[in-house]
């Protein structure tokens, strides 16, 4: 079937181009994934609990960016920050290793339980869930949700639909792709399909430097990705979508109008408390 053969495209990939992979930086679009987080940060962690030293845990770390990139983050805030990498990809982990030298990076294989790691105060998962179809998405939410600390967030970024229309010409994105056409139908108008298999390429612009890498994704509507969250045991907090602004110093493009990226927060559900109803009511005094 194509999705089967379609879903093991990326992991090729990084085993055969993690160099290339490792070129990517933040003069690109990418730099929209991360602009805002010191501020979710702010809101959804930092603000939530106060402590000298957090624990960052980032599922899927790749090549090490996101990691490196969320760890200064944290410790420009004034923290410290214990800092450990997973990935599926020993070829990443290479370059995240060497990335990040104070960091702790591991090998793990697909749908391991990770639960001997302990728990994490702040954990993200960049681009993750993009790669997976959903049955294997619920699968990699029930693996992290009991990592996280009960004050802890859980910080999701994926791509929008908007990034794979092939309409919108974006400042590092290639997706003018056959598999980028939408498959179905509603409300009279075309949309992309669950689970449907989906390409683009990625470059950053760095003089003297072409570097791309491409990604075989599959779409998910939001529909899809919270009844995931829920069924994992997590709640969703906040949607957040970034747009291109003049201040980026970005010669941005689609940018401007829509955003490729949707930042999920999440916090682990809490139990809901029963009421005894066997206590008699309680009267109001008048």
């Amino acid at each position: 079937m194509l999705s089967s053969s379609h879903a093991i495209l990326n992991q090729e990939n990084y085993k055969h181009a993690a160099d290339a992979h490792n070129e990517m930086g933040l003069n690109s679009t990418l730099y929209l994934a991360y602009r805002d987080i010191p501020a979710i940060l702010e809101r959804h962690l930092f603000g939530r609990t106060k402590k000298e030293s957090y624990r960052l845990l980032d599922f899927g770390c790749g090549v090490g960016l996101s990691t490196e990139i969320i760890a200064k983050m944290v410790m420009k805030a004034g923290y410290k920050v214990d800092v450990l990498g997973v990935d599926v990809s020993e070829e990443n982990l290479k370059f995240a290793r060497h990335r990040l030298p104070k960091g702790n990076f591991l090998k793990i294989e697909p749908n391991q339980s990770l639960q001997k790691l302990g728990e994490f105060d702040l954990i993200v998962c960049n681009f993750v869930l993009v790669e997976l179809q959903q049955k294997n998405m619920l699968n990699v939410l029930k693996i992290i949700q009991p990592l996280l600390i009960d004050s802890g967030a859980l910080i999701v970024t994926n791509c929008t639909s908007k990034a794979y229309k092939r309409s919108n010409k974006w400042y590092s994105f290639n997706n003018n792709f056959p598999q980028n056409e939408p498959t179905e139908i509603r409300n009279n108008k075309p949309k992309f399909q669950d689970d449907q298999p989906i390409k683009v390429q990625i470059f950053t612009h760095t003089a003297g430097n072409s570097a791309s890498f491409t990604f075989f994704d599959f779409f998910h509507s939001g529909k899809a990705y919270r009844s995931a969250y829920e069924a994992a045991g997590l709640q969703l907090l906040e949607t957040h979508k970034p747009i291109g602004r003049d201040s980026d110093g970005i010669p941005w493009r689609s940018e401007k109008e829509y955003s490729p990226y949707k930042i999920h927060v999440l916090y682990k559900q809490q139990p809901k408390l029963e009421m005894d109803l066997a206590l008699p009511p309680v009267r109001a005094k008048l």
